[in-house]
């Protein structure tokens, strides 16, 4: 069946469904419109619903894939035959996609279950037509919401994504990644080469043998409605001796999802906006505060080079502040002084002289396809430190 494409993704196939998310109650994520859903209940993945209580990014293993498909094909004339569920995901996601084509009579046993999945009505449309391709075609263009709606609930449950593959950073480049048991649960953190096993499947709370523990804080969780699909954000803290450490930002995604930014800037002539927010710490000694606020990207191919721009505000203690960076060369950052006032004297810098980093990692379903993006900010003036991620979507 090959590579599975998603050249439709960018005009918000992906993007609509994912704006708004929700809090799925049971592990799993229905984006169908009304008209689209089974009449049954929903399957149930307690795994899913268990992994985001640390991220919501998408974690799904070939058996819970699987398990989705046999929830989805329930009472129908396919339950426990074959083929593989696996390939009946595959399958689905092509047709909801507009990019499968192999509606031969050899391969009915996959693109029937296939096309049932992705809608009842689809298949007893297409099903049994003479030129399913085009019945299916002319389908997806009649309920172009339906189909977007119904990729957005496949990709989040029938695309598997191993979470170890993910690697997450902070600005001194430590490293962070989690490990899964056979059931796709997150079962662990590395970080820095150290394990911290989780604590219980209902938290974001891991613990190494020596006793200290890591809380990993996603800055994207279903709870804000603020989800992302292939990257996270957020901060971690090492506890010690029952001292809390401090909080640290950290961005990062799935490696084979993560565009080149000579990929990013092929979106010629135009300005691609991405928002979200922006979480993280300014220090001045042993004296910290927390930020928590709103972020948004600009990419602008417009001009000779790329252009990127991130605004970071709403913050209730701190500047707002626009960092700017044109392609090769090193950003520069401006606060909003006139926000001074709500600053604490401890924590008010003048942008004059200051050390500025910013690097921004651009993710999506395919190399050609950005849909999100995570990154961090540091700026150092004198004694006065932040240290900030951020996560944004179309």
């Amino acid at each position: 069946m090959g590579k599975i494409p998603y050249f439709l993704v960018l005009g918000g196939l992906i993007l609509t469904a994912c704006t708004d998310g929700g809090a799925p109650s049971s592990g799993y994520i229905n984006m169908r419109p009304d008209g689209m859903t089974p009449g049954r209940v929903p399957h149930t993945d307690s795994i899913k619903n268990s992994n985001y209580k640390v991220t919501g990014m998408i974690v799904t293993n070939d058996a819970q894939v699987s398990n989705y498909i046999a929830g989805e094909l329930a009472d129908s004339s396919w339950t426990n035959k074959e083929p593989d569920n696996t390939l009946i995901a595959d399958a689905a996601i092509e047709i909801a996609s507009g990019e499968y084509s192999d509606y031969d009579a050899d391969n009915s046993g996959v693109w029937g279950p296939a096309l049932y999945v992705v809608s009842h009505d689809l298949y007893s449309t297409c099903g049994s037509a003479e030129n399913v391709a085009k019945c299916v075609s002319d389908w997806r263009t009649e309920n172009p919401d339906e189909v977007n709606q119904e990729l957005n609930t496949l990709l989040r449950n029938a695309q598997a994504l191993n979470i170890e593959d993910a690697v997450f950073v902070d600005a001194d480049n430590t490293k962070l990644h989690f490990t899964v048991g056979a059931d796709g649960k997150i079962d662990s953190i590395v970080l820095g080469g150290t394990t911290y096993g989780r604590n219980d499947d209902s938290g974001n709370v891991f613990t190494a043998e020596n006793g200290s523990s890591v809380t990993y804080n996603s800055g994207a969780t279903l709870a804000q409605k603020f989800q992302l699909s292939y990257s996270d954000f957020g901060t971690y803290q090492i506890t010690a001796n029952d001292v809390a450490g401090q909080k640290i930002a950290f961005a990062g995604g799935y490696g084979d999802k993560r565009i080149e930014i000579a990929n990013v800037a092929a979106l010629d002539g135009k300005t691609t906006t991405f928002t979200g927010k922006a979480i993280g710490t300014v220090t001045n000694g042993k004296k910290t505060i927390d930020l928590d606020g709103s972020a948004t990207l600009n990419f602008n191919d417009t001009g000779t080079t790329p252009v990127t721009t991130l605004a970071a505000n709403g913050f209730s203690n701190w500047y707002s502040f626009t960092v700017t960076q044109e392609s090769g060369e090193s950003p520069t950052i401006q606060f909003d002084t006139s926000l001074t006032n709500k600053v604490a004297e401890d924590f008010r810098v003048t942008g004059e002289g200051g050390d500025v980093s910013m690097n921004v990692g651009y993710y999506g379903p395919n190399k050609d396809t950005p849909i999100e993006a995570t990154g961090l900010v540091q700026y150092t003036e004198n004694d006065i430190k932040m240290d900030m991620a951020f996560g944004v979507k179309q």
